[in-house]
């Protein structure tokens, strides 16, 4: 057992001979043990997102560091009765835990495990890419329910999504390079493109 500092904080890194090192960095290969850890933490905790911090490589794996689970995929708990958060990071088969008290977030639903993984959401994000013709850009992802239009009757209806954000940087014909940013919200479930930005100037 191993001490990694997050943010400033401590938290256990716990080195899993379970996970095979074999099987591709993708949004599911740590989504069991995080469960298993967020519930010893809080029998009722409740996954609310997933995120990766780096860009989602062509397996729909994430690209980072082993020796820092931060840097990988991010499993967001929160606690049903309290303002406690409870975030498990997996990377290279390594994990690590912090529990923060984040207060005045506004409580979201909890994720069903009926989504997409994110090695055929990597298949949705190089369709948008090839139409926007920037097969260069990167790509991050971040999987949460997000609130969408109200419907007649009043009430909000809300979706679970893979929100997509591309950075591109294209050389230019004249030389030097141009920064893009676009986004894209992907129905978690169906792959179905709810939402695209094509590809602007950083800032506009």
């Amino acid at each position: 057992m191993k001490l990694l500092n997050v943010s400033g904080l401590v938290a256990t890194i716990l080195i899993l001979s379970a996970v095979a090192h074999s099987s591709p960095d993708t949004a599911r290969r740590y989504l069991a043990i995080s469960s298993e850890l967020a519930k010893k933490w809080d029998s009722s905790a409740r996954l609310t997102s997933i995120r990766e911090t780096r860009t989602l490589q062509q397996d729909g794996s994430t690209k980072c560091n082993p020796d820092k689970p931060s840097s990988g995929w991010t499993y967001e708990y929160t606690s049903s009765s309290t303002d406690d958060h409870f975030f498990v990071f997996g990377c290279g088969g390594s994990t690590a835990t912090l529990h923060q008290v984040l207060n005045g977030i506004p409580k979201t639903e909890g994720l069903k495990n009926d989504f997409m993984d994110s090695d055929s959401l990597i298949k949705v994000a190089n369709k948008l890419k090839q139409e926007w013709g920037h097969t260069e850009c990167g790509v991050d992802a971040w999987l949460h329910v997000k609130r969408r239009d109200k419907k007649a009757d009043g009430r909000t209806s809300e979706t679970t999504i893979w929100q997509l954000t591309f950075y591109c940087e294209p050389e230019m014909k004249g030389g030097g390079t141009q920064k893009l940013t676009a986004s894209a919200d992907i129905d978690a479930k169906t792959g179905m493109v709810l939402y695209k930005r094509s590809p602007v100037p950083v800032g506009e």
